[in-house]
């Protein structure tokens, strides 16, 4: 699974011509949530760290950048894995119906918890989305529309 997750991270889709900029979703999301399914926190958090810095190479981020961007993994990772210390999902044990559809659920809240976190940890650390003022939806359009520069 790690491998996987780093092989993905090497295909990343990196926008050429300029920095990168927001959010990259890299695939190698689904291999470090499987690992977390699995393995646990620990090895997930690592594995997603080393693809973040994968990505940050081939974008040319700045090192604080890809330690935000881990971070920003890591946190929501956690609020994942709480979700399925609550749930107990074990895919291995019991063949039922009612064990099935308690452990996709679980795995669909964690999953959603980890969306959800993340989307917010972004909202509230992007650089340029918070303004030291504004509403909620002006940093909504901040992050959707970020303001445009020349290059130097």
């Amino acid at each position: 699974m790690s491998a996987l997750a780093l092989a993905a991270a090497a295909v990343t889709y990196v926008p050429v011509g300029r920095p990168l900029r927001g959010v990259v979703v890299s695939p190698s999301l689904v291999f470090t949530f499987a690992i977390l399914l699995c393995w646990d926190l620990g090895p997930a958090i690592a594995v997603q760290a080393l693809a973040v810095t994968v990505i940050a190479v081939r974008a040319r981020q700045r090192i604080r950048h890809a330690v935000l961007s881990g971070a920003r993994y890591a946190v929501a990772f956690g609020a994942a894995y709480l979700v399925l210390l609550i749930g107990e999902p074990d895919p291995f044990q019991g063949g039922s119906l009612a064990d099935l559809a308690s452990d996709t659920i679980a795995v669909a809240l964690a999953a959603l918890a980890f969306t959800v976190v993340y989307g917010l940890a972004v909202l509230l650390t992007a650089p340029d989305a918070l303004p030291s003022s504004g509403s909620l939806r002006y940093r909504l359009a901040a992050l959707r529309d970020p303001p445009r520069t020349s290059p130097r």
